[in-house]
């Protein structure tokens, strides 16, 4: 198994200043969205510029072709998109070295499937002033519709004055029907334990597909929540299993400085080819 700290780790895009595309190998557990924020790009940006890759393939040693620009690109959403997505209250917490924990919960409050969700955290001060922004993608690739997934963003520091955190949509991509692949993962013997602001969650998991292929990358997450509901911690794990054999699995989430009062289980699977 290969644990990751994707959700607990700054994020900072890497600008170059070309207007020529790079080439990018694509590495094992890489998808669309973390390659987009590697780039600085949308997700949207790197599709059309590789139309014959299929972003729920991705294979390792897959080769794209990243479109870079001066900046930043700015992601012209579907309308529809800022129709139905919905944030809860960001809840920030300061760390023991100073640093700034800032989670909230995305819901999709509409019909579409949504998939490589990315969300722009903007930081803002006591007067209203623009001080910083951060990108960071969901929990897992999928939002299903009338659901809701977390993410949690890092600040090694907390910004002089800070007063509110605002979020947005930066990239996400509309999931089509026809290609979606069907993977149910069940769940037995949960079991869950909480001490404080450590939360571990445990039990036996067994991926359900009727598709072909040799193995199957398993997402597990876990959220910590405190008594008012609020997001204090998050974690993920990735698994490469064989989806004939079920599998034990143990995970632990941390919260910075609050005591977690529940915690929630999540998990995706997805084919590699």
């Amino acid at each position: 198994s290969q644990e990751t700290f994707t959700l607990e780790t700054e994020i900072e895009p890497v600008l170059v200043p070309t207007k020529t595309p790079v080439k990018h190998i694509v590495a094992l557990g890489e998808t669309f969205s973390s390659i987009a924020l590697q780039y600085g790009v949308t997700i949207n940006a790197i599709k059309d510029a590789n139309p014959e890759t299929n972003p729920n393939t991705l294979i390792v040693g897959d080769e794209l072709l990243i479109p870079m620009t001066e900046h930043l690109a700015s992601t012209v959403l579907d309308p529809e998109i800022g129709r139905i997505i919905q944030f809860s209250e960001p809840n920030c917490v300061s760390s023991r070295d100073d640093g700034l924990w800032c989670g909230l919960l995305v819901e999709n409050k509409g019909e579409l499937e949504l998939e490589e969700l990315i969300v722009t955290f903007s930081f803002f001060d006591i007067e209203g002033s623009f001080i910083e922004e951060r990108n960071t993608p969901l929990l897992m690739r999928h939002l299903q519709k009338n659901s809701m997934l977390p993410t949690i963003v890092f600040l090694k520091t907390i910004p002089d004055n800070f007063e509110k955190v605002v979020p947005s949509v930066f990239s996400v991509q509309i999931l089509d029907p026809t290609e979606e692949q069907i993977i149910l993962i069940e769940v037995e013997d949960e079991q869950e334990s909480i001490n404080g602001n450590e939360a571990n969650v445990s039990g036996r998991m067994r991926v359900v597909t009727e598709e072909g292929g040799n193995q199957v990358e398993v997402w597990i997450g876990a959220a910590a929540f405190d008594e008012n509901d609020a997001l204090v911690g998050l974690r993920r794990l990735e698994k490469m299993i064989d989806p004939k054999d079920p599998f034990d699995f143990n995970i632990t989430v941390y919260a910075a400085e609050k005591s977690i009062a529940w915690v929630k289980l999540y998990a995706e699977a997805r084919l590699i080819e």
